[in-house]
């Protein structure tokens, strides 16, 4: 949890601009862990994404 603080802590974007994306046999795990200290994150799967999505990685914990 500490990694997720400091990586979001050191970006110029809101967390609400954010997704972390995780392999879909842990994204709800991920995400329960995670929603008590970051409300506004939204966690998804890759699977979840659609082919016209463009994605920027800006950091990888």
């Amino acid at each position: 949890m500490d990694m997720l603080t400091v990586a979001t802590n050191n970006l110029a974007i809101s967390n609400k601009d954010m997704v972390v994306l995780s392999s879909v046999d842990i994204r709800r795990f991920v995400k329960r862990f995670i929603e008590v200290q970051f409300k506004e994150l939204e966690v998804m799967s890759f699977g979840e994404l659609t082919d016209n999505v463009t994605i920027d990685i800006i950091k990888t914990v």
